[in-house]
């Protein structure tokens, strides 16, 4: 008597928990190696700006005939912080050297007691230095760049870059808070190096204006910024007043006031 061959039956039901195995463990795999590249970018860029800061030449510079003091509202007050902040140094960098290593160097950007002392970029194409690093190389962290042109009929400049290289988290340190001698921002570039009075931080997800149609709405603009900001640095902005903004992709935002300029 022949023998009776056995018919087994597939269960689905171990077929859909085999294939959510295989789903899991391809997603396991994937996050293993998003994250591990996530590392190896992110220490890729902090090193690179590290090595940076450490290889770049900062020069001090003293005031000349050609350091132009800039009156602004607070030089009316013979109390006003301005007169303290307007005394102080400038710095100047070699670009030349530095576009060696940052073709596209524009500027560099320095803050007092914290992590801002950073070299900017500017191709004219801000989308491009969202994803790519300083050397153009591709890189999720990005630079730190201008939004925008660099120019100097602009009454803002705005500045941008991913909060793990360009972290202003300082403006919410207690510790820098407490002493005003923090409150300035150096900018250089290849024409001038400049000296800025903070006069507003906060945090707010809309994007800074940048372009005005009438005095009114810019003079409305300044009112909002000294209102919004969480330190009261004890000054006032006015429809002459050229502003630079600092902002990282955590919404912080940080305004300078132009104080003092030297043309190169």
């Amino acid at each position: 008597m022949p023998k009776v061959k056995k018919k087994y039956r597939v269960k689905w039901k171990n077929v859909f928990k085999l294939f959510m195995f295989l789903v899991v463990i391809s997603l396991s795999i994937y996050g293993i190696v998003h994250f591990a590249d996530y590392i190896f970018e992110y220490r890729k860029t902090v090193k690179f700006v590290s090595d940076l800061k450490r290889e770049t030449t900062i020069e001090y510079v003293v005031d000349n005939e050609s350091t132009i003091i800039v009156d602004t509202e607070d030089s009316k007050d013979k109390f006003s912080p301005y007169f303290i902040y307007v005394k102080q140094g400038m710095i100047n960098i070699n670009f030349n050297e530095l576009r060696k290593k940052v073709p596209d160097a524009t500027a560099w950007v320095q803050i007092k007691n914290t992590s801002i002392n950073s070299p900017v970029v500017n191709n004219g194409d801000e989308i491009f230095y969202k994803n790519h690093a300083f050397d153009k190389t591709s890189n999720r962290f990005g630079a730190v760049y201008v939004k925008g042109t660099l120019n100097d009929s602009n009454p803002v400049t705005v500045i941008q870059g991913n909060k793990s290289i360009f972290d202003l988290r300082f403006a919410f340190d207690e510790k820098w808070r407490d002493d005003n001698a923090n409150f300035l921002i150096k900018f250089v570039t290849n024409e001038y190096t400049s000296l800025w009075q903070i006069v507003s931080v906060y945090k707010d997800k809309a994007d800074t204006k940048t372009l005005f149609n009438t005095d009114e709405e810019y003079t409305q603009f300044l009112n909002d910024l000294i209102e919004k900001s969480d330190i009261d640095f004890k000054t006032s902005l006015g429809i002459n007043d050229k502003l630079l903004v600092l902002e990282s992709t955590d919404n912080i935002k940080v305004i300078g006031k132009l104080i003092k300029i030297q043309y190169l």
